[in-house]
């Protein structure tokens, strides 16, 4: 089955290759570049507005929780502090890589326009808040760090 299957794809792709190679206006080329940069920018612009949904607040606000929680948690049970950490590192993560794939398909298709600048500052929002997560991990890391001494003196870069 599993031979098949890679058939049919080899032949979906030659049959694709051969409709690629056929002449084709060049204002049908366009339209079909634009309809794919359009498709890309709206498919970035929704990954950053779930990223939202899932701070809820702007960035150093989310994290001003984030780490509240941690200095909480952390007292009473620190693998469940970090493992909190972690776990929103993870989920920047996915949207960074996500964020970062639409960023460089938009760069591909339009160069460096308004809609290439826009993708950036949402995915440089992520990047933010995945270095504020790091930094907290090398505060607990670091034996003569606190990461609620530090969130008290207001050290964290988010905290600025």
């Amino acid at each position: 089955m599993f031979f098949l299957l890679g058939r049919e794809n080899k032949a979906q792709a030659d049959e694709e290759r051969e409709l690629l190679d056929r002449p084709v206006d060049a204002g049908l080329r366009e339209r079909i570049a634009q309809h794919n940069l359009e498709s890309t920018v709206s498919e970035a612009h929704e990954m950053f507005k779930d990223f939202q949904r899932l701070i809820k607040v702007p960035p150093k606000e989310f994290m001003i929780s984030v780490t509240q929680a941690y200095v909480e948690l952390y007292s009473m049970a620190p693998p469940s502090a970090r493992a909190m950490v972690q776990n929103y590192y993870k989920k920047m993560e996915r949207y960074h890589d996500i964020l970062g794939f639409q960023l460089a398909r938009v760069r591909e298709l339009s160069g460096l326009t308004s809609d290439y600048r826009e993708v950036d500052a949402e995915r440089r929002q992520v990047c933010d808040v995945m270095g504020w997560l790091d930094d907290i991990e090398d505060a607990e890391a670091d034996p003569d760090l606190s990461v609620a001494a530090m969130f008290r003196r207001k050290q964290f870069t988010f905290q600025r």
